[in-house]
């Protein structure tokens, strides 16, 4: 059986309300996840519970790297700050991360167009070259200005062959996007 999140202390952290339904989603790699939805809306729970990448510390600089991908427009789902203004909120002794839900399905290989994925390809070019800048510019060193400071349009998996897709909105800095709904030209955590 998984371990249950203990939800009321966690979402007392967030203003995320009072956990209605909290269901684990199969897919994930290293630790467990939660489609989690409140009174407030609707996230993705991240219990952080491999040994090797639960340590708070390093959780947290993944989350700024993560925030500073989404402010040079790369399609990601930065965690959700708590009362604290900490990403991370460990419980128990476990760490945990709350992000805003987006819907999709998990895709394997086979199940993308050729054109979706060059686009994929092309799209994990951008995450590469810019994880790389905003970890420099984290360790302090000096970066040449950014090329357009955003992402290129339709980049996404969903966006339309050959046609341009609207800019991407981060949905914590934009309060007219619907909660769990990926913008145009984003791909939903699921489908990277």
């Amino acid at each position: 059986m998984l371990h249950a999140p203990p939800l009321g202390a966690l979402l007392r952290r967030y203003a995320a309300g009072t956990a209605l339904t909290c269901e684990p989603v199969d897919e994930g790699l290293l630790n467990r996840g939660y489609r989690l939805r409140t009174t407030r809306g609707r996230y993705f729970l991240k219990h952080h519970f491999d040994p090797d990448t639960a340590d708070p510390a390093s959780i947290a600089r993944q989350h700024r790297a993560t925030e500073r991908l989404a402010d040079l427009g790369v399609p990601v789902a930065p965690p959700l700050p708590g009362h604290d203004g900490r990403t991370v909120a460990v419980v128990g002794g476990h760490a945990y991360a709350l992000h805003p839900w987006i819907d999709g399905r998990h895709r394997h290989g086979a199940q993308l167009t050729p054109g979706q994925c060059g686009r994929l390809g092309a799209l994990l070019g951008v995450v590469h070259a810019s994880l790389e800048q905003v970890m420099r510019a984290a360790h302090g060193e000096l970066l040449p200005p950014a090329r357009g400071g955003h992402v290129p349009r339709g980049l996404g998996v969903n966006a339309p062959a050959g046609g341009e897709a609207p800019p991407t909105r981060d949905p914590r800095r934009d309060p007219g996007l619907p909660r769990g709904h990926a913008p145009e030209g984003r791909i939903a955590p699921s489908e990277r």
